[in-house]
């Protein structure tokens, strides 16, 4: 589905609203991701998740990657990491960033299976670890529910960007609004 790329935040989640109210098309429409990837402005993030708790109270559970990522560096442990990366530096960080991929997926499906819908955000903090593909596919033909995926960034068709535009990625079997 081709979507303007103008569209204001208030537009988008009445249009994400809108495809949630048909979750069952979604299967099809990601090719069994059930993931709808949600592009915001860096700004307006906070107020993304805000407008979202309120229209979707008591259906919906919010995931943060950026709790995420310290619960798994805590567990992987940080003086693990500090030695890891002066020793080995960048490459170390390929061990680290499956493990927190294998963790975030965890935490998409359990919350899936748990929850009408769930939301992850704070995906900007993905960048310099992984993509978003790996984590559509990590999680395809195993959610029950929906999952939307906060992405603060630009969208130019199917190409999403980052900030200013170093991380790039081009999303497939998601739904991009």
């Amino acid at each position: 589905m081709h979507l303007r790329d103008n569209l204001s935040l208030s537009e988008k989640l009445d249009m994400l609203s809108d495809k949630l109210s048909r979750a069952d098309s979604l299967v099809s429409e990601t090719e069994g991701s059930r993931v709808i990837v949600l592009i915001v402005a860096p700004k307006e993030e906070a107020a993304a998740v805000r407008e979202m708790k309120m229209r979707f109270e008591g259906r919906i559970n919010l995931l943060d990657f950026g709790a995420k990522l310290v619960e798994t560096a805590n567990g992987y442990g940080m003086e693990n990491l500090e030695s890891d990366f002066s020793f080995l530096g960048k490459s170390s960080i390929g061990d680290f960033s499956l493990l927190l991929q294998k963790s975030l997926i965890g935490s998409i499906v359990e919350s899936s299976q748990l929850n009408p819908l769930t939301a992850v955000h704070r995906l900007g903090v993905i960048n310099g670890f992984f993509g978003l593909n790996p984590l559509i596919e990590g999680v395809t033909n195993k959610l029950v529910n929906p999952a939307v995926f906060i992405y603060p960034g630009k969208r130019k068709d199917h190409i999403l960007t980052f900030l200013d535009g170093r991380h790039t990625t081009s999303v497939y079997r998601a739904l991009v609004i």
